[in-house]
């Protein structure tokens, strides 16, 4: 337990005695209730629950030991912020303040221990999102050291009529068991971000996916989560050269195959190729993301 100062107000210059604790103190309901209270007026509304929250730490390998909570003395959460390690990467998640703390400098205060930790488990970059239009966040983030490096779009399509035909040259072909797995253990053409990286669907039992082949033997796959009301985490892998056409084939079955369901991706790189496809299958951008680094020296 960490004990910080910080003044209230310049006429009030009595500190408050911030308390920063780890998050493995709190159980999920808990880590849920403070994620909610700091984001209630939050540019996009993002509500967790305990359930939620535990397979949010599972499945981004959030380190609980090593993230933490803001507290006034009476031990009621200001704020929290939560770091992921793989290998000797880390990933900050969930910032946030409660509203009526903030400009107390708790985000400050939390980045600093987050980076803090990050040193002290040899992690050699950090990586971290913020939503466009989140401008005192994105100042926050500069100020430590962080650059934005791409914009990733989150996508909603729901259930809707398609529109589109694939190309006759392309054959799409159901994925299952080793083929998943194989699958995840390519490289992508596109550099994934963390939500959907190899290591975070590889959590799931519940992957399912379609491969794609040109008839000149280029090759591509899709691969997500499949959930009763829902597909998500999605992940792409497809040659550039023939992303509109493989994705406009592979997304077409997967859609006149899960007629019911919502679709909703995360982290698509917004400058890759094959948006242009995606948005006449019907998918719709929602919000974009800026992914920011910082390497450690």
């Amino acid at each position: 337990m960490v004990v910080l100062d910080s003044a209230t107000t310049t006429s009030q210059p009595v500190p408050i005695r911030w308390v920063m604790r780890k998050s493995s103190d709190y159980n999920y309901d808990e880590l849920a209730h403070i994620f909610n209270e700091t984001r209630i007026d939050y540019i996009v509304p993002m509500p967790m629950n305990g359930r939620r929250m535990e397979d949010y730490v599972r499945d981004y390998d959030v380190d609980l030991r090593n993230s933490l909570i803001v507290t006034d003395p009476d031990g009621h959460p200001a704020g929290m912020g939560m770091i992921a390690f793989r290998e000797q990467r880390a990933w900050l998640t969930r910032l946030g303040v409660v509203p009526h703390l903030r400009h107390h400098k708790l985000g400050h205060m939390l980045m600093t221990g987050l980076i803090e930790r990050a040193y002290a488990l040899f992690a050699k970059h950090i990586q971290l999102e913020v939503i466009v239009g989140n401008e005192p966040a994105k100042r926050l983030f500069h100020r430590h050291g962080f650059e934005g490096e791409r914009e990733l779009s989150i996508l909603n399509r729901p259930p809707a009529r398609l529109e589109t035909q694939p190309a006759d040259d392309i054959q799409v072909t159901a994925l299952e068991g080793e083929a998943l797995h194989l699958c995840l253990a390519e490289q992508r053409h596109t550099a994934p971000s963390w939500l959907d990286e190899s290591a975070s669907l590889l959590k799931s039992e519940d992957i399912t996916g379609f491969s794609a082949c040109h008839r000149d033997g280029s090759s591509g796959w899709v691969l997500f989560r499949k959930a009763r009301f829902q597909m998500s985490h999605f992940a792409i892998n497809v040659p550039p050269t023939y992303a509109d056409a493989m994705l406009t084939a592979l997304f077409h079955t997967i859609h006149k195959s899960y007629p019911s369901l919502d679709a909703k991706m995360e982290n698509f790189p917004a400058a890759a190729p094959g948006m242009a496809a995606l948005q006449k299958i019907g998918y719709i951008e929602v919000f974009r993301r800026i992914e920011m680094h910082r390497d450690l020296r």
